[in-house]
């Protein structure tokens, strides 16, 4: 009897190491020149689970403002709650690491948050298609 050797099946080790390609992943950082500083401002994609926060804080703001009117509702300061998931430093730490800093910059004047909301939520991979549909579920 000769011996056969058996030979380990590639698949699991292929599985594993596709497995630690997503748990290693960093988000992209992207600079981006903002014509209102004059400078370049880093943003960070957003993260699986920042986004579908950010989503589900839409649609509970417009479930609250039930009642309300559709100008009521569509004033809910979604720039600054999509820039403080974004806004960064260039090694990538969040500018406002807390959700709530949203009001804060909600004070900045809208012009200069414009190109910055428009680069992140490409960077994001968010449209306002997309935004709507989080909005109306």
């Amino acid at each position: 009897m000769s011996a056969t050797k058996k030979e380990a099946p590639a698949e699991p080790v292929k599985q594993v190491a596709v497995a630690n390609d997503f748990l290693i992943a960093k988000p992209r950082i992207k600079k981006v020149w903002s014509e209102y500083f004059q400078k370049d401002v880093c943003l960070r994609e957003m993260t699986a689970a920042s986004r579908d926060k950010w989503q589900a804080d839409m649609i509970r703001e417009v479930k609250d403002a039930a009642g309300k009117s559709k100008m009521e509702t569509d004033l809910s300061n979604r720039t600054a709650k999509l820039l403080v998931r974004c806004l960064c430093d260039e090694a990538g730490n969040l500018l406002f690491p807390d959700d709530r800093q949203a009001a804060l910059l909600g004070n900045v004047p809208a012009k200069a948050l414009d190109d910055l909301q428009a680069a992140a939520m490409e960077l994001s991979g968010l449209n306002e298609a997309a935004v709507e549909v989080a909005v109306k579920n």
